[in-house]
């Protein structure tokens, strides 16, 4: 006891200085926030060889939960529909591969674009985003208490749903976004037919000047500028002078002429697939008159109709055991520029991270249930939309070894702060190294504060000496603290 009171508490034995706190100290506190720092770096670049996907949020769980919040108001519940599943899948693949954040995609994509291209010809629809939560339950609380989330849940027109659950990079964390997507299908009336008489009007006219003016330059709607397009015999679409009869290019090569309807809009699609490789598409008008329009603004497109390939002997599908859990870390070779690989095991996907040139990897961490499909899903899609997919059949776990893990306690406590929680659970050894800062930081204010009570208590002022070495810890204990909070908070 009196070795612990000569380290902690100022008194006459150690000559009112702790010894924890004195100038000698601070060499050996120096070298350990150094030698943590270096680990710190040394460790992050061994950890950047794969994706984590520690979640376990079901998609079903999601819809049960949606369904249990109608059931409450008396609404009725919603029908899991496949098209709306694709829709928030794709929407969950593009957030990841363009990095953003919003219900509209940096490009000006928006939620019902997903919806259509999925196939679902909507009435109604809407869309629920949640990120960074752990559990089906901690999102669909986290919906229900934001209003215009809330709405979309509970709103009556809504028939069907689907739910997609998607874990990568997101901005260098290891991110898990659910989107939700809500919708009923448009169901076309029956319209009766009917018969109008016409009346054929005849009038003398005066003779018509010849018209000289030239129609305006078409524009080309689709495809866009700068496309890179998957289909070989795209539509090329745009509107022009109606009734004008619209020439089609490549760059100098005429493709075809096709004549602009009364509503000013003209297609043509290619009789024949277009070569791999680049495009320029441009129009020219020419109007019953003969006038001729200049080219419109060229549209610059890429055709690639080829997917990435998987290199199936490199494929590496390992079950162990991770902090407790059943995990399954996925190494796969993908080449010609893929975009993005996935791995999935029922409805729990992992978009795997690329740090070496071709290899992807990562480790997923699925749901109980999701493990019964016993199958690993690859899948790699580039720009174009080209998408490849194989599967890998799922071998026993190991005997798990079981082991006491730092953090796994605070894993365990969810609650309407789980966002805040599931950030400031330590989910690797960068993490558990800045809490040691935070820790660090924290312990030698704690003794600062110790000798200064005791002093205090006693009626005795502080030394100039001591004064200048509780500054310098000080200023320690602000660098640790500060180095572990901005890598858990932020």
């Amino acid at each position: 006891m009196r070795s612990l009171k000569k380290l902690f508490i100022p008194h006459s034995g150690n000559q009112f200085h702790p010894h924890l706190i004195r100038f000698r100290m601070l060499a050996l506190y120096c070298l350990v926030l150094i030698v943590s720092q270096f680990a710190l770096g040394f460790f992050s670049d061994i950890s950047k060889t794969k994706a984590i996907a520690a979640t376990a949020i079901s998609s079903q769980e999601i819809v049960n939960l949606t369904n249990l919040e109608r059931q409450k108001r008396e609404l009725p519940l919603l029908k899991e529909n496949e098209m709306l599943k694709k829709a928030a899948y794709e929407k969950g693949l593009d957030m990841f591969a363009d990095q953003y954040w919003a219900h509209v995609a940096s490009d000006g994509t928006t939620p019902w674009d997903f919806i259509l291209q999925a196939g679902y010809d909507y009435l109604y629809a809407g869309e629920n985003l949640a990120k960074d939560f752990t559990t089906a339950e901690g999102a669909v609380n986290a919906w229900m208490h934001s209003p215009s989330h809330r709405d979309n849940i509970i709103n009556s027109e809504f028939q069907d749903i689907g739910v997609a659950v998607v874990t990568g990079q997101f901005k260098g964390s290891e991110t898990t976004i659910c989107v939700q997507m809500l919708g009923s299908l448009f169901q076309q009336k029956t319209v009766e037919s009917f018969s109008s008489s016409e009346t054929t009007l005849s009038q003398s006219l005066p003779e018509a000047k010849p018209d000289v003016t030239s129609p305006q330059p078409p524009i080309i709607l689709k495809p866009q500028d700068q496309a890179i397009l998957n289909d070989p015999q795209p539509a090329i679409e745009g509107i022009s002078e109606s009734y004008a009869t619209v020439a089609i290019y490549d760059q100098d090569l005429l493709l075809g002429e096709v004549p602009a309807d009364s509503q000013n809009a003209f297609s043509y699609r290619p009789p024949e697939p277009f070569p791999e490789g680049g495009h320029v598409f441009s129009a020219i008008a020419t109007d019953q008159a003969g006038n001729a329009s200049g080219p419109s603004f060229p549209a610059s497109v890429v055709i690639d109709t080829l997917a990435p390939f998987i290199d199936l002997g490199s494929l590496e599908v390992t079950p162990f055991w991770r902090m407790g859990e059943k995990a399954i870390e996925v190494r796969v070779v993908v080449l010609s520029d893929p975009d993005q690989a996935v791995a999935r095991i029922g409805d729990f996907t992992l978009i795997l991270t690329s740090y070496q040139k071709d290899l992807y990897e990562g480790v997923l961490v699925p749901p109980t249930e999701a493990l019964n499909q016993n199958v690993v899903f690859i899948s790699a899609k580039d720009r174009a939309g080209n998408e490849v997919e194989t599967k890998s059949s799922l071998s026993a776990f190991p005997e798990p070894n079981p082991q006491l893990y730092a953090g796994s306690i605070l894993g365990e406590f969810m609650s309407r702060s789980e966002n805040i929680i599931n950030k400031l659970k330590p989910k690797s050894f960068q993490e558990n190294i800045r809490f040691f800062y935070i820790l660090f930081g924290l312990v030698l204010v704690l003794l600062f504060g110790v000798d200064s009570v005791s002093l205090n208590l006693k009626g005795m002022q502080r030394q100039s000496s001591h004064s200048l070495t509780h500054a310098v810890f000080f200023g320690l204990s602000l660098l640790g603290i500060i180095f572990g909070s901005m890598g858990v908070i932020l």
